[in-house]
């Protein structure tokens, strides 16, 4: 039987903790990726490749910035009261 009626969106505090659970994850990719391309790196420091892989890491290390930023934002968020905000 289908489904007529969709399910009502999840609340403010369940998707901010989705949001941030998620903020995590990405975080926890970049600095896998980052310890990756810093092993590649330290074992061929010369080949051309390396000069990539510093690129990556300086780009990823820049990626990781935002996401402890977006995730502090996230936080902050949360913990405010549910007021209506003005637009000036």
């Amino acid at each position: 039987m289908r489904k007529i009626v969709p399910d009502p969106p999840a609340t403010s505090l369940e998707s901010s903790v989705a949001l941030q659970d998620t903020l995590v994850q990405a975080s926890e990719h970049v600095i896998c990726a980052i310890s990756i391309a810093s092993q590649s790196v330290m074992l061929n420091p010369v080949s051309h490749s390396s000069k990539i892989m510093r690129a990556v890491i300086h780009e990823m290390a820049a990626v990781r910035a935002h996401l402890e930023e977006a995730t502090m934002h996230a936080q902050m968020c949360e913990q405010l009261p549910d007021e209506p905000r003005t637009l000036h």
